[in-house]
């Protein structure tokens, strides 16, 4: 990514330098492969961080989403969101694990910060390491700020309303 960009955005949005492995002052610590800015609307939220991790004698898939939520205070939750996930090996006697998560909707309204909310920030790694394969090592970072008029709590709402109704339908029978 071109320096005097990558810059510009830590300069934007200064809780960038709060981020796990990543100074703001050298830009030093994991490289970013990209960073960019988008509006956030219902379909965003309703999104589930992933992670996946497979390893084995000749290497290594490690793939994860992480989300922070950025406050109107400048403080930030680090891993706000719980991510769904898979992890196992290709090692005998060792067990495959697979977990749920919960959306970046369901996060905000667990940490109560709806009202305080200024951005959600999701970072993804992506590293696939095998022998034989192409060797590939990313970190993007994509900073969601609110569509206008977009009401975090009005989907909070709205997303309880449709569990009730769900619930409701399963129990009339």
């Amino acid at each position: 990514m071109n320096r005097f960009k990558k810059q510009a955005f830590f300069k934007e949005f200064p809780f960038l330098g709060s981020l796990k492995g990543f100074d703001t002052e050298t830009l030093s610590g994991e490289e970013l492969d990209s960073l960019k800015v988008s509006r956030f609307d219902e379909e965003t939220l309703e999104r589930v961080p992933s992670s996946y991790y497979w390893d084995g004698s000749l290497g290594v898939t490690d793939n994860w989403q992480r989300v922070d939520l950025v406050l109107k205070d400048g403080s930030v939750i680090h891993d706000a969101v719980q991510t769904q996930g898979k992890s196992g090996s290709n090692y005998a006697y060792t067990q495959t694990q697979t977990w749920e998560g919960e959306t970046i909707l369901e996060a905000i309204d667990r940490h109560g910060v709806a009202d305080s909310l200024a951005y959600v920030v999701l970072l993804a790694h992506e590293l696939n390491d095998w022998e034989g394969s192409r060797y590939v090592h990313s970190h993007k970072v994509t900073v969601f700020k609110p569509a206008r008029g977009v009401s975090v709590n009005a989907l909070i709402d709205a997303a309880r309303s449709r569990a009730l109704r769900e619930v409701q339908a399963e129990c009339n029978f």
